[in-house]
């Protein structure tokens, strides 16, 4: 329940990225916004987003930094495979939690005593194993020596790349952003203007799907740094949304009296 999106400019050199705020307890029934940013920062080019349950992505975000705070200059592709690693990892746990240590028995014990275990148990464990749905979507977007890159994790912790396409989103919210971007036809060669207004429409226009808050984070990743977008700029990233609404809705109002002059066949007598 919520919305991410990631798009590359300015000739493949930086990408544009936001996040809604928005949090979901189904334990509670309840949604919520708090001042958290879901935009984590795994290195001075690269960040990561998530959609699912709350709080999944913290262990993930831990083996990354853990894994490659000793390291300068990784290539984007190098920080995906430490998540998908991290993805995996987190997934095995939860399922060991879940399954497999209220039989008394950790994951090393299974993989070691499959074959000693009763059948019936052996292949549920199994089938968990193979089929259980972590419920969590990363985004990755960095740049590095080769350019711009975005990147999709998806259980059971497997990678896709969309360099080509140039934007991806991910959340409940996710088809409403792509709705923008291939409305607006963004590519690699849009303007880094061009493509903040285009991501701050995909983000607004993703409102209106089921769990997608109005509070968002933005920013931009170039080859050496993350910058957040200030208030200021949202302000009138705001004002230039408030004023292409407010023309629609008089170029709407203009148009209904033509659409009532269509001209339609007359009842055969």
């Amino acid at each position: 329940m919520t919305v991410c999106l990631a798009a590359i400019c300015d000739d493949a050199r930086k990408v544009v990225v936001a996040s809604d705020r928005m949090l979901s307890s189904s334990m509670l029934a309840l949604e919520f916004e708090p001042p958290r940013s879901k935009i984590v920062k795994l290195s001075d080019s690269c960040l990561m987003m998530t959609a699912g349950p709350a709080l999944r992505d913290i262990d993930i975000q831990k083996h990354v930094i853990r894994t490659l705070s000793s390291r300068r200059d990784v290539d984007v592709a190098m920080i995906v495979d430490q998540v998908k690693e991290g993805y995996q990892i987190a997934r095995r746990r939860r399922i060991e939690e879940l399954y497999i240590r209220p039989r008394g028995l950790t994951l090393d014990d299974y993989l070691g005593r499959a074959r000693d275990l009763l059948p019936e148990v052996a292949i549920q464990i199994d089938e968990h194993l193979a089929t259980y749905d972590y419920g969590l979507e990363v985004l990755v977007a960095g740049v590095d020596d080769g350019g711009a890159h975005i990147y999709a994790v998806y259980n059971p912790g497997t990678a896709e790349c969309f360099d080509s396409l140039g934007y991806h989103s991910i959340g409940s919210g996710e088809s409403h952003a792509a709705f923008i971007l291939i409305d607006s036809e963004h590519s690699h060669k849009c303007t880094l203007q061009e493509a903040v207004w285009a991501v701050y429409q995909a983000k607004k226009n993703a409102e209106s799907a089921p769990g997608v808050g109005e509070s968002a984070d933005f920013a931009i990743v170039g080859h050496d740094d993350i910058i957040y977008l200030e208030k200021t700029t949202l302000d009138s990233l705001g004002e230039l949304y408030k004023e292409e609404w407010d023309n629609w809705d008089k170029w709407t109002k203009a148009f209904k009296p033509k659409v009532q002059a269509i001209p339609l066949p007359e009842k055969r007598k």
